[in-house]
């Protein structure tokens, strides 16, 4: 594949893992975080970026607002022949296909960090998806050293969507007294052979990450299950969300 020029938007750490794998692969890429879109201003450098761009990547899952402002400029800014990628962390794609004009060319994805060369990435259609869209994904994310799987279009697709809970129930038992944090994650991280232990893994995450996919899920799906824990909400509104603020379920220096 000849090298495109990729634009990213969105939250750390995604951004700047999917940055790397592309710069590393020869693509060029521009990114913004989602806290530099303040203003007209900066929402015009990315149209101006758009307008140049052969693949436009979302990573947003806070704010559905901003995420739609910013997917309606892109598809309004990129070139006809240009692909769209949104997150589906927090809303099927659907959805986020229905603010553009071109829904055919918008595909989605989904990954939790940490994202590096040879891992896994969920990719989706929406229902207006063309299928040349979809493989033409395929093709761009094996070329920055990414495994893609297709799967169905569903809020936080597969991995999200399981590890997220997961999370929600750690975070339930450490707020009933179950156990504290390291003893929870040791528990799971011995006894299931998961990478990392469950309250560790939202913090890599990020916790408020993690809240939005709970909330999406539940919004989508009416599933008490995905209901988010209270010490979950907590933490997120004292701006405790992990390892990239100092403090989450656990303290980091």
């Amino acid at each position: 594949m000849r090298a495109k020029h990729v634009l990213l938007i969105g939250e750390m750490p995604l951004v700047d893992e999917l940055a790397d794998l592309c710069s590393d692969t020869g693509h060029a890429v521009s990114s913004y975080l989602v806290e530099d879109l303040v203003d007209a201003e900066a929402l015009d450098r990315v149209r101006g970026d758009a307008e140049y761009a052969d693949v436009a990547i979302d990573v947003m899952s806070e704010s559905i607002d901003t995420k739609r402002s910013v997917i309606a400029a892109l598809d309004a800014a990129l070139p006809p022949d240009a692909l769209l990628i949104p997150s589906a962390l927090t809303m099927t794609v659907t959805l986020a296909a229905s603010w553009t004009r071109n829904p055919n060319r918008v595909v989605g994805f989904a990954a939790l960090p940490p994202l590096a060369k040879g891992a896994t990435i969920e990719i989706a259609a929406g229902l207006r998806t063309d299928a040349v869209w979809l493989d033409r994904a395929c093709e761009f994310f094996k070329s920055i050293g990414l495994e893609p799987v297709v799967v169905k279009d569903s809020v936080a697709l597969v991995l999200p969507r399981i590890v997220c809970g997961l999370i929600n129930e750690a975070a339930t038992a450490l707020a009933e007294g179950v156990a504290d944090a390291q003893a929870i994650d040791t528990a799971m991280r011995l006894g299931t052979n998961y990478p990392r232990g469950p309250l560790e893994w939202g913090d890599l995450i990020g916790l408020d990450v993690v809240l939005s996919v709970l909330r999406g899920l539940h919004d989508e799906t009416g599933d008490d299950h995905y209901r988010p824990a209270p010490l979950l909400k907590q933490y997120v509104r004292a701006g405790w969300l992990g390892k990239k603020t100092g403090r989450g379920f656990y303290l980091y220096t």
